[in-house]
């Protein structure tokens, strides 16, 4: 495990994370001010403006993964760790996209908001091997992608799910407020032969069920 400056407290690192969370929240809030603005204004949006907002959200994402974490009550070097861990894990599984169209364009700026995410954050170290393979990937992941309350049609694994937790089986929830830990990511789904009708179970990495519900049930999920 990379080791932090051990001058350092967890105090002051975690004010050190907080204070570059809110830098670059307040750089993506005045972006979409801008163009919300310049919009209002019956002006046309110019390609500058557009690309401000995407190149701010873009180095926000990751920001507002590990204060959700923080808010949560995870400790910083977890929480900035498991975030580097989950962005880097999808950089590789993502590669590289060199599409001249839109949607190229704006993979290629989401990508160089995780990269500048990665350098920032680099004194905080990562997780190590034993972390990792001991608690598993679905419990060190973060999704790149804030969560949405939508329905389970039209969306397949892998993608992240909030649960509750109810005599040990997990449930998809519906209501943050239940919502207990870290999203849990699922890697496949498949129709519970015993309830039938379209129920669907979802399964993590390291096998565990979690009940999703009919297609047409809405819960918090982040889709990458």
């Amino acid at each position: 495990m990379t080791v932090v400056n051990a001058v350092m407290q967890p105090g002051e690192l975690e004010g050190i994370a907080r204070e570059w969370a809110a830098s670059a929240i307040a750089k993506e809030e005045d972006a979409r001010r801008e163009l919300a603005g310049q919009l209002a204004a019956g002006k046309p949006a110019n390609t500058r403006l557009w690309k401000s907002l995407l190149v701010a959200e873009a180095e926000a994402t990751p920001w507002h993964l590990v204060l959700g974490q923080l808010n949560a009550g995870a400790d910083v070097l977890r929480a900035v760790r498991a975030a580097r861990h989950a962005l880097r894990e999808a950089l590789v599984e993502s590669g590289e996209d060199f599409a001249d169209d839109l949607d190229g364009a704006v993979a290629r700026i989401g990508r160089e908001g995780v990269r500048h995410f990665l350098r920032q954050t680099k004194m905080y170290g990562d997780l190590d091997a034993s972390t990792v393979q001991g608690e598993g990937v679905d419990v060190v992941s973060v999704p790149l992608a804030l969560p949405e309350r939508r329905r389970l049609t039209g969306v397949s694994a892998p993608f992240w799910v909030y649960c509750e937790e109810a005599n040990g089986f997990l449930i998809a929830s519906s209501d943050p407020k239940k919502a207990t830990g870290e999203p849990y990511r699922v890697v496949g789904m498949e129709v519970d032969p015993e309830v039938g009708r379209g129920y669907r179970v979802g399964r993590t990495r390291d096998g565990r069920s979690i009940a999703l519900g009919h297609p047409g049930r809405q819960f918090w999920i982040a889709l990458r």
